[in-house]
């Protein structure tokens, strides 16, 4: 512990002091602070079973080894995306109820996390893995994603990835909410701060996002219908995200507010992983029976 406070002291005295005499510097030494991920979270005994059970393949993304998993017999494919400092068999509840509905669930490990190669990762690279993945096992009936996955799911739609259905799960609803956390964690000054948004902003836009660091759903062409899943008493990413998530997306979408399961034991609720099913499940009303005028009796 001493020496994790150690580092990230020194990294905030460094970066401060370059803000001063080499802002350019300072606003680089960030932004590759902010994409790395550190740590890598452990796989838990009771994904075990599931995760051990999944086809596991590899995928080369800008040099990046990344390992995905599938099940099932690759029929109407259900990507799951997992968030920061996360990994794919977090969504192990998912997978035996998809499967028992006639879907083929489908993962990967971001660059940086699980067992992929890397350190670090980017929404833009996060989206560029989903579209290989896309490209080689087909079109997603739909992408279910998690936190930081949220943001990762809509810019990918954004820029072309196809879906049926979106599912949005403890969603981070704008970019720039990642970059406070990092300035409340690391403590860094404001010119910092300045520079790391910016960079931030210009990788989303070199993603092809032209609407800032909001919610890449404000300006998304494929409005497919989106679930919007949050818990009240998420004190990781806040209710009014979610809220955002709504009023910023360009389609149709509802909201599920969950009690007392915060911000990961979402991922194991019997409640949550049956709401995500039936909301795969549905068949859309065709546009003629919905405009239809009802029959007098």
């Amino acid at each position: 512990m001493a020496r994790r406070l150690l580092t990230a002291s020194s990294v905030r005295t460094g970066l401060n002091i370059a803000s001063w005499i080499a802002p350019a510097l300072a606003g680089h030494g960030a932004y590759v602070t902010f994409c790395k991920t550190w740590k890598r979270a452990n796989l838990r005994v009771t994904e075990q079973e599931v995760h051990a059970s999944a086809i596991r393949d590899v995928v080369v993304v800008r040099g990046k080894r990344v390992v995905t998993y599938r099940w099932g017999d690759g029929v109407k494919p259900v990507l799951l995306l997992h968030g920061w400092r996360s990994r794919a068999s977090r969504f192990a509840s998912f997978v035996p109820q998809l499967l028992a509905h006639g879907y083929s669930p489908l993962s990967f490990d971001a660059p940086g996390h699980g067992h992929s190669g890397g350190e670090a990762t980017t929404v833009a690279e996060y989206g560029r893995v989903i579209d290989e993945v896309q490209r080689r096992f087909g079109t997603f009936e739909a992408i279910v994603a998690h936190s930081y996955g949220v943001q990762c799911a809509l810019l990918a739609v954004h820029n072309g990835v196809r879906t049926r259905r979106l599912v949005a799960i403890s969603g981070v609803a704008d970019l720039g909410f990642l970059v406070d956390e990092f300035h409340r964690r690391l403590g860094v000054n404001e010119r910092v701060v300045r520079r790391l948004h910016r960079r931030v902003q210009q990788e989303v836009f070199s993603a092809g996002q032209g609407g800032g660091q909001r919610s890449p759903g404000a300006r998304a062409e494929a409005a497919v219908p989106m679930l919007v899943i949050h818990d009240g008493s998420d004190t990781t990413v806040g209710m009014d995200h979610a809220n955002r998530l709504i009023a910023d997306y360009a389609g149709p979408a509802r909201l599920l507010v969950t009690d007392r399961l915060g911000h990961q034991r979402i991922l194991i609720a019997r409640e949550v992983v049956q709401a995500v099913v039936e909301f795969v499940d549905e068949t859309p009303r065709p546009a003629s029976l919905a405009l239809a005028p009802e029959a007098d009796d």
